[in-house]
Protein backbone atom coordinates (compact mmCIF):
# COMPACT_ATOMS: atom_id res chain seq x y z
CA UNK A 1 0.00 0.00 0.00
CA UNK A 2 1.38 3.43 -0.85
CA UNK A 3 2.38 5.92 1.82
CA UNK A 4 -0.73 7.49 3.34
CA UNK A 5 -1.09 11.29 3.60
CA UNK A 6 -1.52 11.10 7.38
CA UNK A 7 1.69 9.10 7.90
CA UNK A 8 3.60 12.40 8.12
CA UNK A 9 1.02 14.00 10.45
CA UNK A 10 1.11 11.02 12.79
CA UNK A 11 4.79 11.65 13.53
CA UNK A 12 3.24 13.82 16.26
CA UNK A 13 1.87 11.48 18.91
CA UNK A 14 -1.75 12.02 19.93
CA UNK A 15 -2.24 14.47 17.06
CA UNK A 16 -5.96 14.86 17.71
CA UNK A 17 -5.70 14.93 21.53
CA UNK A 18 -8.35 13.37 23.73
CA UNK A 19 -11.72 12.13 22.43
CA UNK A 20 -14.79 14.33 22.35
CA UNK A 21 -16.51 14.09 25.74
CA UNK A 22 -19.99 13.90 24.21
CA UNK A 23 -18.98 11.07 21.91
CA UNK A 24 -17.54 9.10 24.82
CA UNK A 25 -20.63 9.79 26.94
CA UNK A 26 -22.93 8.52 24.19
CA UNK A 27 -21.03 5.24 23.83
CA UNK A 28 -20.73 4.85 27.61
CA UNK A 29 -24.54 4.90 27.84
CA UNK A 30 -25.04 2.63 24.82
CA UNK A 31 -26.23 -0.80 25.89
CA UNK A 32 -25.93 -3.50 24.93
CA UNK A 33 -22.30 -3.10 23.93
CA UNK A 34 -21.78 -3.16 20.16
CA UNK A 35 -19.35 -4.05 17.41
CA UNK A 36 -18.02 -0.68 16.23
CA UNK A 37 -16.13 0.02 13.03
CA UNK A 38 -14.02 3.11 13.67
CA UNK A 39 -13.33 4.36 10.13
CA UNK A 40 -10.35 6.68 9.88
CA UNK A 41 -9.29 5.60 13.38
CA UNK A 42 -5.82 7.06 13.01
CA UNK A 43 -3.91 6.86 16.29
CA UNK A 44 -7.00 5.49 18.03
CA UNK A 45 -8.20 8.38 20.16
CA UNK A 46 -11.66 6.74 20.30
CA UNK A 47 -10.95 3.04 19.74
CA UNK A 48 -9.21 2.25 23.02
CA UNK A 49 -11.72 4.19 25.14
CA UNK A 50 -14.62 2.37 23.44
CA UNK A 51 -12.98 -1.00 24.05
CA UNK A 52 -12.48 -0.11 27.72
CA UNK A 53 -16.27 0.35 27.92
CA UNK A 54 -16.81 -3.19 26.63
CA UNK A 55 -17.44 -2.50 22.94
CA UNK A 56 -15.66 -4.60 20.28
CA UNK A 57 -13.76 -2.15 18.04
CA UNK A 58 -12.35 -2.59 14.57
CA UNK A 59 -10.04 0.35 13.92
CA UNK A 60 -9.57 0.98 10.18
CA UNK A 61 -7.17 3.49 8.70
CA UNK A 62 -5.06 3.81 5.58
CA UNK A 63 -2.10 4.93 7.70
CA UNK A 64 0.07 2.12 9.06
CA UNK A 65 1.87 4.74 11.18
CA UNK A 66 -1.31 5.72 13.07
CA UNK A 67 -2.41 2.11 13.52
CA UNK A 68 1.05 1.09 14.76
CA UNK A 69 0.83 3.84 17.38
CA UNK A 70 -2.60 2.56 18.43
CA UNK A 71 -1.32 -1.02 18.70
CA UNK A 72 1.38 0.09 21.16
CA UNK A 73 -1.28 1.67 23.40
CA UNK A 74 -3.52 -1.40 23.68
CA UNK A 75 -3.00 -3.12 27.05
CA UNK A 76 -2.75 -6.93 26.88
CA UNK A 77 -6.20 -7.44 28.44
CA UNK A 78 -7.82 -5.42 25.60
CA UNK A 79 -5.99 -7.12 22.72
CA UNK A 80 -9.14 -9.11 21.87
CA UNK A 81 -11.34 -6.00 22.01
CA UNK A 82 -9.45 -3.83 19.50
CA UNK A 83 -8.50 -5.03 16.04
CA UNK A 84 -6.37 -2.70 13.89
CA UNK A 85 -6.74 -3.06 10.14
CA UNK A 86 -5.06 -1.05 7.44
CA UNK A 87 -7.58 -0.33 4.69
CA UNK A 88 -8.79 2.31 2.29
CA UNK A 89 -12.24 3.02 3.70
CA UNK A 90 -13.39 4.27 0.32
CA UNK A 91 -13.13 0.65 -0.86
CA UNK A 92 -13.98 -1.16 2.37
CA UNK A 93 -17.28 -3.08 2.23
CA UNK A 94 -19.33 -3.00 5.44
CA UNK A 95 -19.98 -6.48 6.82
CA UNK A 96 -23.26 -7.48 8.51
CA UNK A 97 -21.41 -7.91 11.84
CA UNK A 98 -20.84 -4.12 11.95
CA UNK A 99 -23.40 -2.62 14.31
CA UNK A 100 -21.98 0.91 14.48
CA UNK A 101 -19.99 2.97 12.00
CA UNK A 102 -18.00 5.74 13.70
CA UNK A 103 -16.27 8.50 11.76
CA UNK A 104 -14.65 11.04 14.06
CA UNK A 105 -12.91 13.87 12.18
CA UNK A 106 -12.84 11.69 9.08
CA UNK A 107 -15.08 13.80 6.83
CA UNK A 108 -14.42 17.44 5.95
CA UNK A 109 -16.48 18.02 2.80
CA UNK A 110 -13.84 20.29 1.28
CA UNK A 111 -14.79 21.35 -2.23
CA UNK A 112 -12.23 18.99 -3.78
CA UNK A 113 -13.46 16.05 -1.64
CA UNK A 114 -17.18 16.77 -1.46
CA UNK A 115 -18.28 14.32 -4.16
CA UNK A 116 -15.96 11.55 -2.96
CA UNK A 117 -17.02 11.92 0.68
CA UNK A 118 -20.72 12.21 -0.19
CA UNK A 119 -20.48 9.05 -2.29
CA UNK A 120 -18.76 7.29 0.62
CA UNK A 121 -21.46 8.29 3.10
CA UNK A 122 -24.22 7.20 0.70
CA UNK A 123 -22.53 3.81 0.22
CA UNK A 124 -21.98 3.29 3.95
CA UNK A 125 -25.59 4.27 4.61
CA UNK A 126 -26.78 1.66 2.13
CA UNK A 127 -24.47 -1.09 3.42
CA UNK A 128 -25.09 -0.54 7.13
CA UNK A 129 -27.47 -3.14 8.49
CA UNK A 130 -31.00 -2.22 9.63
CA UNK A 131 -30.92 -0.93 13.23
CA UNK A 132 -27.24 -0.08 12.76
CA UNK A 133 -25.93 3.22 14.08
CA UNK A 134 -23.94 5.84 12.23
CA UNK A 135 -21.98 8.20 14.50
CA UNK A 136 -20.26 11.23 13.00
CA UNK A 137 -18.13 13.96 14.54
CA UNK A 138 -17.29 16.60 11.94
CA UNK A 139 -15.60 19.97 12.39
CA UNK A 140 -18.41 22.50 12.11
CA UNK A 141 -18.48 25.16 9.41
CA UNK A 142 -21.03 26.31 6.82
CA UNK A 143 -19.81 23.74 4.30
CA UNK A 144 -20.13 20.74 6.64
CA UNK A 145 -23.49 21.96 7.94
CA UNK A 146 -24.76 22.16 4.36
CA UNK A 147 -23.47 18.65 3.60
CA UNK A 148 -25.12 17.24 6.72
CA UNK A 149 -28.42 18.92 5.86
CA UNK A 150 -28.27 17.36 2.38
CA UNK A 151 -27.62 13.94 3.93
CA UNK A 152 -30.45 14.32 6.46
CA UNK A 153 -32.80 15.23 3.61
CA UNK A 154 -31.42 12.44 1.41
CA UNK A 155 -30.25 8.98 2.49
CA UNK A 156 -30.98 9.57 6.17
CA UNK A 157 -34.49 10.91 5.64
CA UNK A 158 -36.15 7.79 7.12
CA UNK A 159 -33.52 7.24 9.81
CA UNK A 160 -33.97 8.08 13.51
CA UNK A 161 -31.83 10.99 14.65
CA UNK A 162 -30.62 10.06 18.14
CA UNK A 163 -28.08 12.85 18.68
CA UNK A 164 -27.66 16.15 16.85
CA UNK A 165 -25.37 18.44 18.85
CA UNK A 166 -22.96 21.25 18.26
CA UNK A 167 -20.09 20.76 20.66
CA UNK A 168 -16.69 22.24 21.42
CA UNK A 169 -13.60 20.05 21.79
CA UNK A 170 -12.26 20.64 25.26
CA UNK A 171 -8.56 21.06 24.48
CA UNK A 172 -8.54 22.42 20.92
CA UNK A 173 -11.61 24.67 21.10
CA UNK A 174 -12.71 23.33 17.69
CA UNK A 175 -16.45 23.28 17.08
CA UNK A 176 -17.95 19.97 15.99
CA UNK A 177 -21.22 18.64 14.69
CA UNK A 178 -21.91 15.37 16.52
CA UNK A 179 -24.63 13.19 15.05
CA UNK A 180 -25.82 9.69 15.78
CA UNK A 181 -28.46 8.14 13.54
CA UNK A 182 -30.15 4.75 13.58
CA UNK A 183 -30.99 3.07 10.29
CA UNK A 184 -34.59 2.00 10.36
CA UNK A 185 -35.82 -1.25 8.88
CA UNK A 186 -37.33 -0.38 5.51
Amino acid sequence: MKKAPYDLHYQQSDLFAEPLEELISFFQALVPRRTIWDLGAGQGRDALRLAQMGHRVFAFDISSVGLDQLRTKIPPHYQESVSCRQADIYRLPIEPSCEVILMDSMLHFYKRDYEKESTLVHRLSNELRPDGLLALAIVSNPRTKRALTDLKDGPWNAWSLLVDQQIVHKSSGARYEFLVLRKEDQ
